[in-house]
Order: C-alpha cells, then sequence, then structure tokens
C-alpha cells in the first residue's frame, strides 16, 4: 500500500466470528503493519500469541508454522472461498490437533486462557468434519480428537456457540439451530417414480425438508393429495430459500458408487389461481455448495408447468461429483404471481452410469 502511494485503505476484519481462526491474531497483526509496514512481523505474531494465549502460545504457533508450510509446499492460493480442505493433509491435521491438545492441557485451570485456546481446536474440529471418510477415519485412528462422536461434537459445538455469542456459518449467515455440519441422511419412500424403474434413486420427501422462516414464508402442509399426506410449503411473498435440504451426504456415497449424473425432478402443485403468463418463470430450483460459495446448478421451472393438481416436472441433469456441501432449495419469483403458495411433495434424483 504504501508503495503504491495509498493514502486512505479500508480493511476489513471478520466481525461475525472474532474468536476462531486466528481472527484476533490476523486482525492485530494487520493494524500493526498498516501503522508501520517494517515492521517484524514474525515477532509481532509471538508477542500476540504470548500475550493472548499465554502458555498455549509456543503450541499454536507450531499450528500456525504447520498450516504455513503446506500452503508453500502444495503451491496452494488460499482465496476468498474454498471449495474443499484437500491443501491441508491428513497428517498435517493430526499435527496440528495433537498441539492444540498441548495447548489446552498447557492453560488448563485458566477460564478465559482454555476458552481462548477452545475456539482454535473447534475450527479444527469443525475442518475435520468436511473431510471425506478416509481422511477422517486416518485422524480419528490416530487418537487425537477430543471429540470422535458427530452428536457429541454437534451438541457440545452449538452450545458453545451461543454462549460465546459466535452464531454466524458465514458472512450474514445464522447457524441453523441443532443442524450437523454434515446433511442427515435422506428417506426414500416405497414410491418409485416411473422414471427411476428398475434402477437407482434419492428423494426429498414433502416432510423431510429443512424449513426456515416458518412465521411468514415456509410450511409443512397436511395434504391428502401428497404422497406422504404431507408437503413443504413456499409461500409467494417472498424470494428466501425457505425450503431447502442438504444433498450432499447421499450425493456422494451416488459418486463412491460409481453413478456420474442425475435427471431431477419436481413433484409439485399450486394452491390460488395462476395470475402470470405460463411462459414465465415460477420457480427455480437453486443447487448450492456453501462451502465454495458457488451455484453449481440454477433451474427455471416455468409459470404454466406449475399446475393446480400435483404433476411431475423434469428440472434438468446434474453431474455428480464429490462435494463438502451441497444443498438444494426452492425459490419463488415475487413479480410473477402464481396464486398463494407453492405445495412439493418431493423432489427425487434418478441416478446414472
Amino acid at each position: 500500500f504504501r508503495d503504491h502511494h495509498a493514502v486512505a485503505i479500508f480493511e476489513q476484519g471478520d466481525s461475525f466470528n472474532a474468536a476462531p481462526c486466528f481472527n484476533v491474531l490476523k486482525e492485530y497483526l494487520t493494524a500493526r503493519l498498516l501503522w508501520d509496514p517494517d515492521i517484524d512481523d514474525d515477532a509481532c505474531i509471538r508477542e500476540f500469541l504470548e500475550g493472548y494465549y499465554g502458555a498455549a502460545a509456543p503450541y499454536l504457533r507450531n499450528v500456525i508454522d504447520r498450516c504455513e508450510k503446506e500452503v508453500a509446499d502444495n503451491n496452494v492460493y488460499l482465496s476468498c472461498y474454498m471449495p474443499n480442505l484437500s491443501w491441508l493433509s491428513p497428517d498435517a491435521f493430526v499435527y496440528c490437533f495433537d498441539n492444540l491438545n498441548k495447548a489446552l492441557s498447557g492453560v488448563s485451570g485458566d477460564r478465559v486462557l482454555e476458552d481462548r485456546v477452545m475456539n482454535e481446536l473447534l475450527s479444527f474440529q469443525w475442518a475435520w468434519y468436511l473431510l471425506d471418510e478416509e481422511s477422517r477415519d486416518y485422524i480419528r485412528d490416530a487418537g487425537c480428537l477430543l471429540w470422535d462422536d458427530e452428536e457429541r461434537y454437534k451438541n457440545f459445538f452449538f452450545d458453545w456457540t451461543g454462549k460465546h455469542n459466535n452464531n454466524y456459518s458465514r458472512e450474514g449467515g445464522l447457524f441453523a439451530p441443532g443442524s450437523a455440519a454434515k446433511a442427515k441422511p435422506l428417506r426414500k419412500s416405497d414410491n418409485v417414480p416411473a422414471e427411476a424403474a428398475g434402477g437407482q434413486w434419492l428423494e426429498v420427501a414433502g416432510d423431510d425438508f429443512d424449513l426456515h422462516i416458518t412465521d411468514r414464508c415456509s410450511f409443512l402442509a397436511e395434504d391428502p393429495l401428497a404422497s406422504q399426506g404431507k408437503a413443504a410449503g413456499l409461500r409467494y411473498n417472498s424470494t428466501e430459500w425457505a425450503v431447502q435440504r442438504g444433498v450432499e451426504k447421499d450425493l456422494n456415497k451416488a459418486v463412491a458408487d460409481g453413478f456420474k449424473t442425475a435427471d431431477v425432478y419436481i413433484v409439485c402443485r399450486r394452491q390460488g389461481e395462476l395470475a402470470a403468463s405460463p411462459d414465465a418463470e415460477g420457480c427455480r430450483m437453486i443447487f448450492y455448495d456453501s462451502v465454495a460459495n458457488a451455484y453449481p446448478y440454477i433451474f427455471s421451472i416455468k409459470a404454466g408447468d406449475i399446475k393446480d393438481g400435483y404433476s411431475v416436472i423434469k428440472v434438468g441433469k446434474i453431474a455428480l461429483e464429490r462435494r463438502t456441501s451441497l444443498m438444494v432449495a426452492l425459490a419463488l419469483t415475487p413479480d410473477n404471481k402464481l396464486g398463494d403458495s407453492l405445495l412439493t411433495d418431493r423432489i427425487y434424483f434418478v441416478l446414472k452410469k
């Protein structure tokens, strides 16, 4: 900045999650360097670690140094949004967990310092849950995890984030209470779609969606016309993704089983009279990867295809690949009035090799 004659600088920190991922250290170092770019940055890091983490400082410095080594050795560019954690090897995870455990032991009995170290350990534990199964097993077998049971970790994690006012999973986005780092498995009914006869398929049933903003946007409808008697409802009063479902767990298993693509279908109907052109967009189906902050697929459904009785609509085809995160969500178009609400009986994926 100085060499390019900058006269004013706005630097963005992380006001949502101040505690984990060494964010307080990053912001301290950035502030010091903005005042004087000639300071000894290593000495500044050491000064902060010793002052903020006490006896845990040398172990946490080991963690930072190992992560920097992994980045340098693998020539990794750490962009704003990273699609995966492949740059950090399983051996590096074991090394970091070992040092984080030593750091926690080193400040045992000091509640303030224990909390600060635990924040750093939890960010690595969260990252462990985002790894592939083989890497997770390798790290678990090394015996360095405080939690290797997903339910115990989940309960501790959400209790911890709530008590420490650290509730954001992403910029502007709160953790859904009780949700785990990994999507729960899909349930599949006995109602085999005609398109999947003799083949493999996956299903998000009407009562298996995650519903959000239920006071004004989404609802679970008792509907005798639905195949299972219930449907996920989405009111035509906003564009919120209030009906959604994580699907990465089952789609990753499909990839492991050799499936390459999936045809995507929705069974839905509208409530109320069609008030838009039949060719106008009535609904979008969005596939969102929250880790990569990417939208691998967005499908548009015509208003005229959404009938007042349940009908099957082929939305499109997706390529299957292993992903750390993937949700399917429905969003409505507010300027095209399609009656009162959209009712979704189910979304299903017909798997193809």
